[in-house]
C-alpha cells in the first residue's frame, strides 16, 4: 500500500523517519504493538496489559539506606539497605605462635597449644591462624599441612590432660606430627 504525500503543514508533531518516508513516497512503516512485557533478572512484575516492573530486592541490594550511631560501624548491609552496626574499637591482637617443645605435648604431637591469657578460658573469641614462613637455615621452611584452631574443655574432652583444658589448640587437619620450629600468624578478635 503506497500513501499518497500528504500535506505535512497540517500535522502537529511527526517522527522524522515517518515523515520522510511520507514526504519521499514511501510505504507507511509498520508499527508494532507490544502484547507482553517479561521481567528479566533482577526484575520483578510484567505480563499483558497495562503491567509495571520493579526491582527484586532478594536479587539486587537497595541503595544504603540505614546509618550507625557514633561509636559504631557498618558490618553488613540487608539486601533492603539497611544496615547491621557493631561497636568500634573491638579488641585485636596479632603475634607469631612458634610450635617449641614445651607447646607440642609429647603424648599429642598433631597440636601446639596457644598459651594465651588474652583467649585463655574465651571459647567465644575469634582466633585466625596461617602458617608463616621461617628461615632457619636459609631452607625457607612452611609448615604445608592443612591447619585449623579447635578449643578444648571438659565436656570436649573429658579424659584430657589439663594442660589442654580452656585453650586454644593449633592442629594438623591430616593428624600429622606439627614440626618443631613450625611458626603460625595468629589473629585474635575479641567480641
Amino acid at each position: 500500500m503506497r500513501l499518497s504525500k500528504p500535506s505535512l503543514r497540517n500535522l502537529l508533531s511527526v517522527p522524522l523517519a515517518f515523515a520522510t518516508l511520507l514526504a519521499v513516497g514511501g510505504a507507511a512503516p509498520i508499527v508494532g504493538v507490544v502484547r507482553s512485557i517479561t521481567a528479566g533478572f533482577g526484575l520483578t512484575g510484567g505480563g499483558t496489559g497495562d503491567v509495571a516492573l520493579a526491582v527484586d530486592t532478594a536479587l539486587i541490594q537497595r541503595r544504603v539506606g540505614g546509618v550507625c550511631g557514633v561509636g559504631q560501624a557498618i558490618s553488613a548491609i540487608q539486601s533492603n539497605g539497611s544496615v547491621t552496626c557493631r561497636p568500634v574499637g573491638t579488641p585485636v591482637t596479632a603475634f607469631v605462635h612458634k610450635a617449641t617443645t614445651e607447646t607440642i605435648p609429647e603424648a599429642e604431637p598433631g597440636v601446639s597449644i596457644i598459651d594465651n591469657e588474652l583467649i585463655n578460658g574465651d571459647p567465644s573469641a575469634i582466633v585466625l591462624v596461617t602458617a608463616r614462613l621461617t628461615d632457619p637455615g636459609a631452607t625457607n621452611f612452611v609448615d604445608s599441612h592443612p591447619i585449623a584452631v579447635t578449643y578444648i574443655t571438659t565436656a570436649t574432652c573429658p579424659g584430657c590432660d589439663p594442660v589442654f583444658l580452656e585453650k586454644w589448640l593449633i592442629i594438623h587437619g591430616d593428624n600429622t606430627v606439627i614440626p618443631v620450629g613450625a611458626e603460625y600468624n595468629v589473629l585474635i578478635v575479641k567480641k
